[in-house]
C-alpha cells in the first residue's frame, strides 16, 4: 500500500520536473501560508499567472485552482472569500503562484484543477480567467510542501475505499 501511494505521490507532484515546470513561489518554504502572504507587495500586481489553494488539517482539501491576469487582485480576493476564508479558523490555509504567461497559465490550471478536483470553482476572482472544458491541460508538478496534502487526500480515499467494501 504504502508504495501505491508513494508512486502516486511520485506521478502527481512532479518528481520528474521536465524543463517546462513552473516556478513555484514562495521558493523555500514548504507550507505557504494564505493569510499572511501579501501578492502586492511581492510585486504580483499586474502579474499572470497561476495559484493553487489548499486546507491541510485533519481532512485535507484541495480549495481552488486559478488561472489569472492578475495574481495580486486573484489571491487578496481569495483570502477573504467566505467559502475559503471558512477553512482558516480550522488549521491552516495554505497557497503557491507561478507566474506565467497567461496561456500557459489557462493550460497549466486545466491539468491541476483535473488531477486535484478542488472544492471551488466558482464564481471568478478579481483577475482571474476562466478554465475552459476545452483548454489544453499542460502538465503540472504540484507546488513544493503540498505533497503531504496529496498523500494524506489519497490515504482518506483509499482508507473510505477499503471500509466501504
Amino acid at each position: 500500500m504504502k508504495k501505491k501511494i508513494s508512486g502516486w505521490v511520485k506521478e502527481f507532484t512532479g518528481s520528474a520536473k521536465g524543463p517546462e515546470a513552473p516556478v513555484w513561489q514562495p521558493a523555500g518554504e514548504l507550507y505557504p501560508r494564505l493569510i499572511d502572504s501579501d501578492a502586492a507587495a511581492m510585486g504580483l500586481v499586474v502579474v499572470s499567472g497561476m495559484a493553487i489553494i489548499w486546507y491541510l488539517g485533519v481532512r485535507p482539501q484541495w480549495l481552488r485552482v486559478i488561472a489569472s491576469r492578475d495574481l495580486a487582485a486573484s489571491l487578496a480576493a481569495a483570502k477573504v472569500a467566505p467559502a475559503i476564508l471558512g477553512f482558516q479558523p480550522k488549521g491552516g490555509l495554505f497557497g503557491a503562484w507561478a507566474r506565467e504567461p497567461l496561456p500557459r497559465a489557462t493550460g497549466l490550471a486545466s491539468h491541476l484543477v483535473a488531477v486535484v478536483r478542488p472544492m471551488f470553482v466558482g464564481p471568478l476572482l478579481p483577475g482571474e480567467v476562466a478554465v475552459l472544458r476545452d483548454t489544453p491541460p499542460i502538465d503540472c508538478p504540484l507546488p513544493p510542501g503540498s505533497e503531504q496534502a496529496a498523500v494524506k487526500r489519497r490515504q482518506s480515499y483509499i482508507f473510505l475505499s477499503l471500509s466501504q467494501s
